[in-house]
């Protein structure tokens, strides 16, 4: 300047605030202009990037800047509006687009953002939240999807103490939770009524329950034998071994006529064996059945 105006750095860097609407501030010189002109400069720049602290500085980075006096709540910093001159109907959208630089692509699409109204009755608004992924060099395309039916959020949380993978099953459903989930809650996984408590293969104690059918032959040739005559027994190995304490029972044997009852020796968390004995002589226990609770 040959006014000698910007002869030095805090000159140079001098700005004014001009004020806003009914409330100017006027200039009085030229100086004055230049600092109301380099202050439109910096505030231009910082909503472009909020790191700029001098008029001249160049952005390294895009940052939408602004500042208010609010301490607790939340305000709009960012706008994204696209808006139609046709009629609006559900599936109409708005994307933000992500992009950056690939080996053969420059620009290359990586991530967009898809709000879509589902509804666009008045008063009946509903919206969704699409995330858009490239999968194996393909173009975007829509890999999740939020929406809600209730006005209430949905907080996920964790406590890792190391990066997990979650991958959902490749069906439609609805996902119960296992901690403090209801009896009903869980047998709505079953496709069981709610009167029903169904945990899994666990019971509501949390104890794991195993069963089967064992066909171990025929008691001894006399009544009240045991099966294997003398002592002999059948060791029945568990599909799962348990890793707690163990109880079994012997139900029966099918057919209408139940004249078999039993029970179980050296139980461990792994095996048991059978002892059956029966009213009727030679009585084929082919068919009986066990179950078994433990931890």
């Amino acid at each position: 300047m040959t006014d000698d105006y910007s002869v030095d750095n805090a000159q140079m860097q001098s700005t004014t605030d001009p004020g806003e609407v009914g409330t100017e501030s006027k200039p009085t010189t030229l100086a004055g202009e230049l600092e109301r002109i380099r202050f439109a400069v910096k505030e231009l720049k910082q909503w472009c990037a909020g790191t700029i602290a001098q008029w001249y500085e160049s952005p390294t980075a895009q940052v939408v800047l602004s500042e208010d006096a609010r301490t607790n709540t939340v305000a709009t910093g960012l706008t994204v509006r696209r808006t139609t001159t046709g009629t609006p109907a559900a599936s109409i959208g708005t994307r933000v687009l992500i992009q950056g630089e690939s080996a053969d692509e420059n620009p290359a699409d990586f991530v967009a953002l898809d709000a879509i109204a589902t509804d666009v009755g008045a008063g009946t608004e509903d919206t969704v939240l699409d995330i858009l992924l490239r999968v194996a060099g393909a173009a975007l395309s829509a890999a999740f999807r939020f929406t809600t039916t209730v006005a209430f959020r949905a907080i996920f949380s964790h406590a890792n103490t190391a990066d997990r993978t979650y991958t959902l099953p490749n069906v439609t459903g609805t996902l119960a939770l296992t901690a403090g989930a209801s009896h009903g809650d869980n047998a709505a996984v079953h496709g069981l009524p709610a009167s029903v408590n169904v945990l899994g293969n666990r019971s509501a104690a949390g104890e794991f329950v195993q069963r089967a059918d064992v066909n171990p032959g025929a008691v001894g040739s006399t009544a009240l034998s045991v099966y294997g005559s003398g002592v002999s027994t059948i060791t029945i190995t568990f599909a799962v071994a348990y890793s707690g304490v163990v109880h079994v029972w012997w139900s029966g044997t099918e057919g209408t006529t139940e004249d078999s009852w039993g029970g179980a020796t050296n139980i461990t968390t792994t095996a048991f064996n059978l002892v059956v004995w029966s009213t009727v002589a030679g009585r084929d226990l082919a068919g009986g059945k066990w179950v078994s609770l433990g931890g």
